[in-house]
């Protein structure tokens, strides 16, 4: 069903490095964007290029709000610190000019950010998370701490989706069902396990745990590979200090055919966060039939079940980590089991054509109330 003149997203630029980015990419390949309006608050760059691209962004967006009166939903993708800041006005003038809000949360350290405010930026945080009509949660934990932090009385889970792939094993593409018919699978020729990370380099995403495992991990060949920007430098000094260097290499961000082609290299995820929100890797990772290793912070509980499709540990404990590793890397049958029990599960619950019909059911209740 078309919503094009009534609803309008608010979000980053497509191609804008992180999660919410993926997220809107998906978005426009299911053709949400030839039924909803879309608008860009954000761009990568400069400082002085951010506060220009959001200033004609803001412009923009009130005249929006003061010309068209069919519009009747405006569904904003926040996370925290400057994103809460810019969307917050977005939020206001929408609730003053009379349309409904739907805040979608992004952003893993939400809460930190909150707790770390003073007090009357913490009265702020809830005034405008209160002021939305719905307020979209990525998991049950995440609903749980919002619904704690401001009383919002209509808190919706709704998962990232992803795009399920054509894993490393044959499936059966009507129902899922794994063919057990298959070629041999990485890392039965005797070269070394692969174990990918991708994401933001550094101290919130485990990179530093990822290291310090690999000093102890010995048996099996294996090597580490790490995908993302953030903290490269400090990485790279801590991999040399840690004699790594012949098994951990720092790339690049990566996206498109490139990231498609590193998945199917890949033969594990690694995600050891210390806060997360639902991350976009971890069921890209399903999709592609690897299995992952974890923590269980945020919504990864609600995607990785330890012992199923992945395994899920303590943030910071590098010893568990480094045991997990090593399962992994000492059984391709392990791997293989585990992969195809998150494929399974991503078509089940994280499906793109899933979320976004779930997406067009609530903007036509919020467009009905």
């Amino acid at each position: 069903m078309s919503h094009k003149a009534q609803v309008l997203m608010v979000g980053p630029e497509m191609t804008a490095k992180g999660g919410v980015s993926s997220v809107l990419r998906l978005y426009q390949e299911a053709g949400l964007f030839e039924r909803v309006q879309v608008m860009a608050s954000y761009r990568d760059g400069s400082a002085v290029q951010k506060v220009s691209y959001y200033l004609r962004f803001l412009a923009k967006f009130v005249t929006v709000l003061m010309t068209q009166p069919q519009l009747r939903v405006v569904h904003v993708h926040m996370a925290s610190y400057g994103s809460f800041f810019r969307k917050s006005l977005v939020i206001l003038f929408a609730r003053v000019c009379g349309k409904a809000v739907i805040i979608h949360m992004h952003g893993a350290g939400f809460i930190q950010f909150y707790q770390r405010m003073p007090a009357g930026g913490q009265w702020f945080i809830r005034f405008v998370l209160r002021a939305s009509t719905v307020l979209i949660a990525l998991s049950t934990q995440w609903r749980n701490d919002l619904f704690a932090l401001c009383q919002h009385p209509d808190i919706r889970v709704f998962y990232n989706p992803t795009v399920l792939k054509l894993p490393m094993f044959d499936t059966n593409k009507d129902d899922h069902k794994i063919n057990e018919s298959r070629p041999p699978v990485r890392g039965e020729d005797g070269a070394p396990v692969r174990f990918l990370f991708m994401g933001r380099l550094g101290q919130r995403k485990g990179v530093y745990d990822i290291i310090s495992a690999m000093r102890h991990l010995g048996g099996h060949p294996i090597r580490v590979d790490l995908y993302g920007d953030g903290e490269v430098a400090p990485i790279e000094h801590e991999i040399l200090t840690a004699g790594v260097g012949d098994q951990v290499t720092v790339h690049g961000w990566v996206d498109g055919s490139h990231k498609d082609t590193i998945f199917r290299q890949a033969d594990a995820l690694l995600l050891p966060s210390y806060h997360e929100g639902l991350p976009i890797s971890v069921l890209e990772a399903m999709a592609y039939g690897l299995p992952v290793v974890a923590t269980n912070v945020g919504g990864i509980p609600e995607a990785v079940e330890d012992g199923l499709n992945g395994y899920l540990i303590q943030p910071g404990a590098c010893e568990a980590l480094r045991l997990r590793m090593a399962q992994l890397a000492g059984s391709a049958e392990l791997r293989q089991q585990m992969g195809k029990a998150g494929y399974q599960l991503a078509a089940i619950k994280f499906d793109l054509s899933v979320i976004v019909k779930q997406l067009e059911t609530l903007y036509a209740e919020v467009i009905g109330r």
